[in-house]
């Protein structure tokens, strides 16, 4: 039976965006282990696929906003305090997809999230260095144990027109696995919504952009400190290998948040139901 969802789109005060920062790491804290092993698993699906030449790539590309969607039920669950398990999480999945086999909406949106990365790379090597001028960066930077100026200058550039654009792209997309999972929403109807909710919480979003900036920062910091007492070592690379997990798990354990503050999703009265992700409180 079809039912009549209404979308509800919600506007936040531009610090809520530090509230995101800290959620995901409390979150994460909740149950590390699940967030380290989820991004354990994705990490090596996309690893995988990698060594896969051309069609690897782009099937990563295809499959992240699954891999997001999964992150954010994840966080749901923590959230609410339950104890979540993977092979519970993974059942839940295939249990709503049966219900709503609509697959291909998730196959038509990791084809337009792939377009859209090939578009930033393609405008990135017209504003920036292109894939040429990088190459001979890396392998200069590679060949000596001093890189010049100029290939330090190069990778600085070619980092930031990427990193540039590819911010206001995940804004497209960012709530656009929550509307195809919660709100049945077409793919193309998805994008428009996600980017309209995004724009009218532009502060927000830039806030937790910062917020999650100055993480990183204070990680490479603890990181440098770790590595001038301790020096190169097995355990310096353990430490610095859970450190960069713990960070990367705090930042999709904030996806949910991030879009439970923005977005609910309720049938009509006549139901007397609720779907979606519900308020955020920690």
């Amino acid at each position: 039976t079809e039912l009549n969802m209404a979308i509800v789109h919600k506007e936040v005060h531009a610090l809520t965006g530090l509230k995101w920062v800290q959620s995901g790491l409390q979150i994460t804290l909740k149950q590390p282990l699940l967030f380290v092993c989820l991004l354990s698993m994705m990490f090596s699906l996309v690893l995988a696929l990698f060594m896969l030449p051309i069609i690897g790539p782009m099937t990563i590309l295809v499959l992240m906003p699954f891999f997001w969607l999964v992150f954010i039920l994840a966080g749901q669950n923590a959230t609410l305090g339950e104890k979540v398990q993977l092979w519970e999480l993974f059942k839940s999945l295939k249990w709503s997809f049966d219900q709503d086999p609509r697959l291909s909406n998730w196959l038509v949106l990791g084809l337009l999230y792939t377009a859209a990365n090939l578009l930033i790379m393609w405008l990135a090597g017209i504003f920036g260095p292109d894939l040429q001028a990088i190459n001979q960066a890396f392998e200069q930077a590679r060949s000596s144990d001093n890189p010049s100026a100029m290939s330090n200058s190069v990778l600085a550039q070619a980092a930031f027109w990427r990193l540039g654009l590819a911010w206001p792209i995940s804004l497209v997309f960012w709530h656009t696995p929550a509307l195809l999972f919660w709100g049945k929403t077409p793919p193309i109807k998805a994008l428009f919504l996600s980017t309209f909710v995004c724009w009218r919480n532009l502060g927000a979003f830039m806030v937790f952009t910062i917020g999650w900036i100055c993480m990183g920062l204070v990680m490479m910091f603890i990181s440098m400190t770790i590595t001038q007492f301790i020096g190169p070592s097995v355990l310096t690379t353990m430490l610095l290998t859970m450190l960069i997990l713990g960070l990367m798990s705090a930042f999709y354990a904030s996806l949910y948040t991030s879009i439970s503050d923005c977005l609910s999703f309720d049938v009509d009265s006549t139901t007397n139901t609720h779907q979606g992700p519900p308020a955020a409180t920690l």
